[in-house]
This record gives C-alpha cells, sequence and structure tokens, in this order.
C-alpha cells in the first residue's frame, strides 16, 4: 500500500504579458512521511526536462519547462518510489511525503509484533487540522503534517499503548490504545488559554524586539497569515509589495541566508506563525509556532543585529 501524501500548492502568477507564460517551473519540497523531515538526495524528474536532487533540507527545483501535462518521478534510497501526473500550466510547487520503504527478508520467517498508527488532528472548534503537533506512542514519535495526518510505525501488538499528543496552545491530549492490526484514528484538541495567553506573550517580546532594529518593519503574525493560505513565502512577499532580493534570512532565529533564493519557495505561509520584513526584504526573519512555544521561558531574547551600508550585515 502506498501511503505517500501529496500536497500541491499552485502559486498564480500576473504575467504581464503573453510571453511570459512561455514556460514554468515547478519546485519543492521532498519529506519522509510521519516526521517531516526533509530528505537529503532524492531524485526528482520529468522525462526529457531534466533530473535534480534535494538538498539537505529536501528542496529541489526543476528547470523551466513549456506548460502541459508531465510524468513526475520521486525517489529516494529506502523510501518508497512516488510517480505523480501534474498538468503544470503556471509555476507550481509541491510538498511530497515519502513512505519509509519496507526492507524485504526471504531467508527468515518474522512474526509480525508491531503495526502502525495512522491519525489525524484536528481543532475541536474549527475542525481545521492542526500541523506540528508532537505524537507519541509507547516511545515512538512522530509529528502532524500541513493536513494534520500523522503516522506512527513500529507500534506493540496486542499490549496497551500510552499516547500523547502535544500541540502549542492545546490541551495536552492523552489516552492508551490497545489494536491487533493496524489503526487510525481521529483525535480533537481543545484549545489552551493559558497556552495561548503564553504565546501571546512571547509574541509580544518578538514584537519589542524587533521595533528596536534600525529599520523600517512589516511584520505578520498568525491572524495576518491565515489569509495567505496556500502561498508559498516568495509568493507572499510579491503580493505585498516586497523587493525580491533577500540579503539575511533568519528561520527561528538560526540564519538560512547560504540556502536563497530557493528555501523563500519552499516554505508555506501556512507553516508559520510570524513574518518579519525589514527595509522591505533585505533582512527577513520568520518563525514557527513550535518556536515560539518554546521560547516561552521568559528567557532573554537574543538581540538583532542589522546594518545596512549597501551590502547589509545581520546576526
Amino acid at each position: 500500500m502506498n501511503a505517500a501524501r501529496l500536497v500541491a500548492t499552485t502559486l498564480l502568477l500576473a504575467p504581464l504579458h503573453l510571453a511570459a507564460q512561455a514556460q514554468v517551473q515547478l519546485s519543492g519540497r521532498v519529506l519522509e512521511f510521519g516526521t517531516r523531515s526533509g530528505i537529503s538526495g532524492a531524485s526528482v524528474s520529468i522525462p526529457s526536462i531534466g533530473r535534480v536532487t534535494t538538498n539537505s533540507a529536501g528542496d529541489f527545483r526543476l528547470p523551466r519547462m513549456a506548460p502541459g501535462e508531465r510524468v513526475v518521478t520521486i525517489s529516494a534510497l529506502g523510501y518508497e518510489t512516488r510517480e505523480l501526473r501534474l498538468n503544470i500550466q503556471r509555476d507550481t510547487m509541491i510538498i511530497v511525503e515519502l513512505e519509509v520503504q519496507a526492507i524485504k527478508v526471504d531467508s527468515l520467517k518474522v512474526q509480525a509484533r508491531a503495526i502502525t498508527v495512522r491519525g489525524k488532528i484536528t481543532d475541536q472548534n474549527t475542525k481545521e487540522s492542526v500541523f506540528d503537533a508532537d505524537v507519541t506512542i509507547a516511545a515512538r514519535s512522530a509529528a502532524s503534517n500541513l493536513l494534520g495526518n500523522f503516522k506512527v510505525t513500529r507500534v506493540p501488538a496486542n499490549v496497551p499503548a500510552p499516547l500523547t499528543i502535544r500541540a502549542p496552545g492545546y490541551e495536552p491530549f492523552a489516552m492508551t490504545i490497545t489494536a491487533d492490526r493496524d489503526t487510525s484514528l481521529r483525535i480533537e484538541l481543545k484549545i489552551d488559554s493559558v497556552g495561548l495567553r503564553m504565546l501571546a506573550a512571547q509574541v509580544g517580546r518578538l514584537e519589542k524586539r524587533s521595533r528596536g532594529v534600525n529599520a523600517s518593519l512589516r511584520q505578520f503574525n498568525g491572524d495576518a497569515l491565515a489569509y495567505a493560505k496556500g502561498q508559498a513565502l516568495d509568493e507572499f512577499l510579491k503580493h505585498n509589495m516586497f523587493q525580491r532580493a533577500v540579503y539575511c534570512f533568519f528561520v527561528d532565529d538560526i540564519e538560512r541566508t547560504g540556502a536563497l533564493p530557493d528555501i523563500l519557495s519552499s516554505f508555506l505561509v501556512e507553516e508559520l506563525d510570524r513574518i518579519e520584513v525589514y527595509d522591505r526584504g533585505l533582512m527577513l526573519r520568520v518563525y514557527t509556532r513550535r518556536y515560539i512555544a518554546k521560547q516561552s521561558n521568559n528567557k532573554p531574547l537574543a538581540r538583532i543585529i542589522y546594518i545596512n551600508l549597501g551590502a547589509p550585515k545581520c546576526m
């Protein structure tokens, strides 16, 4: 059974003339299903167009091509190969999650003593998917993806297995499951008002720090970003009239400038909980909710250093 999941986001561009539609580009990110970690060195190919390999974060970008239907093959050592048929009419970004490939051992007969638990996590009130929740079952861990789906493998069969789920802004969830076969769950999380206040307090600290930088500033938090759901980060910047050249880029206070420009198109806005844009994009800092929650211990935040003397210096 092929359990790979695909989330495709079409980036709607506004060409200035018909010639701009002559060629399109496919980019994206390849992740391991269940853990959402990037798969480095995965092969992404389209016949007659080309083949590329993913970087350390799982990101890729194929050469530009004429619009039309294409067969995209994604493969990586130790993972099931995925073949996608896409009708690519404009610049498109995809996120593909590959299933770990089972190893066949013909010379041994091993009785299955473990099961796989899959599930979907949603908000109890809004019924929307809860992204990046930590799921632990019998000491085996995973995280929910953008659709709220998770998968935990090698869970002991026929014995009580404790299950816990934690997500920033939600009350912890706990139960015990006992199953003799692969199982699927649907779990709703309750809002944690105390946790939300702690997140809001931490966002306030980040806002205060950002206002101390000697530069023009635009900042976007969760509610504002919700209106841009489905956009890649580079498209979000263009739609908000920021210049395309980014000289300094930080993810959760870790500099990722060396991965520009491809990394901008590999992030979806809904993966982020805060965006800070300085001097119309010369410095860009983005934050995930998981990171913001971890900073709510009131430890001093590292100072942002930004000097713009023609070639910006940031840290």
